[in-house]
């Protein structure tokens, strides 16, 4: 009679296999997580840059651009304010003085402005994701022209 050898394969057994999926899985929905947390930590940081854009304190009034930058008017503040993308950082500058550092690790930041309904829209990348806001202004007041006194007589 002859005897066989059996041969034992070298394998994963089921509860082996098991605990590394798990494991696995694991891994993965915390690294989702992660990722979700920062892209909720980035929308959020563009709507404060939105909130501050349209504050009452500053009631800013759309003027135009200068060397890439937007330029607003401030009427309570009787100061102009630049929206400046500059060393992965966005500034709100007034008057070339003091400045706001409103968003930072900006990786690219694009501006657009509509004459016809007053809005511009902000294009920010963050992490390698693009946020896209419109920002509504409320409209200049016109200046009103002082009239000559009326000579009676």
């Amino acid at each position: 009679m002859e005897l066989r050898s059996k041969k034992r394969h070298k394998a994963f057994t089921l509860l082996e296999t098991i605990i590394g999926l798990s494991l696995f899985m694991g891994f993965m929905l915390n690294l989702k997580s992660n990722l979700s947390s920062v892209r909720q930590d980035d929308l959020a940081q563009v709507e404060q840059l939105v909130s501050v854009l349209k504050t009452r304190g500053l009631s800013l009034e759309y003027k135009g651009t200068s060397f890439g930058n937007v330029v607003f008017y401030s009427p309570p503040r009787q100061a102009n304010y630049q929206l400046k993308y500059e060393r992965n950082k966005i500034w709100l500058n007034q008057d070339g003085q003091g400045y706001m550092p409103l968003l930072f690790d900006v990786e690219a930041f694009k501006t657009k402005w509509h004459d016809e309904n007053y809005t511009l829209d902000l294009e920010v990348k963050l992490h390698g994701k693009v946020i896209k806001r419109e920002v509504v202004f409320a409209k200049a007041k016109p200046l009103k022209e002082k009239q000559a006194p009326k000579n009676e007589g």
